[in-house]
């Protein structure tokens, strides 16, 4: 009967090696792989879903984002009325003579002056002179205030006119420069 037992036992062990074989397997050739197939792609499934929800958050912000980018292209239209790309030296002239003669100015001189670089834009300086009055000067440069390019006047001089008193009014000798800018790119 020992050696039955010892049979017995070394059918149990037969057994026991079997399945812990068996489970070996199991666990090293299909039940691992699947868990670690399984946390890979929950991690893709999470990080897909992360990815779709910050593009939802961006799609509800779309419409907001289009407002704001129309209102920018306008504000940029209207700067680059204020400075445009180009210097357009003929129509800054109309401009001047335009509006130095809807306020009785007579111009005596009216000269560009070389451009100034600078990093971003440009200065166009002119100097200029003109004959009238006070009140004419300062609706001139109330209406170059007005326009679309943007102009500025410095170093105004004023001096009596050598023509003297006409209809009540007293005339000067207006001299200043006024510059006017481009945009550099």
């Amino acid at each position: 009967m020992a050696s039955k037992m010892s049979q017995q036992q070394q059918m149990m062990a037969v057994a026991a090696l079997v399945v812990v074989g068996g489970l070996y397997v199991y666990w090293n050739y299909l039940l691992k792989p699947t868990l670690d197939k399984i946390s890979t792609q929950q991690a893709t499934y999470q990080d897909l879903v992360s990815k779709i929800e910050a593009a939802e958050r961006q799609a509800r912000r779309l419409p907001v984002l289009q407002s704001e980018l129309a209102k920018l292209q306008v504000e940029l239209a209207a700067m680059e009325k204020q400075l445009p790309k180009d210097k357009d030296l003929p129509n800054i002239l109309r401009t001047f003579t335009r509006e130095a003669l809807q306020e009785n100015l007579v111009f005596s001189k009216l000269a560009p002056k070389p451009a100034q670089r600078q990093p971003y834009f440009e200065i166009i300086p002119f100097d200029v002179a003109f004959v009238g009055t006070l009140h004419s000067l300062a609706r001139f440069l109330a209406s170059l205030g007005q326009q679309d390019r943007i102009f500025q006047a410095s170093n105004i001089i004023l001096s009596p006119a050598s023509a003297g008193e006409i209809t009540g009014l007293t005339l000067l000798n207006i001299t200043l420069s006024i510059q006017t800018y481009a945009y550099a790119g």
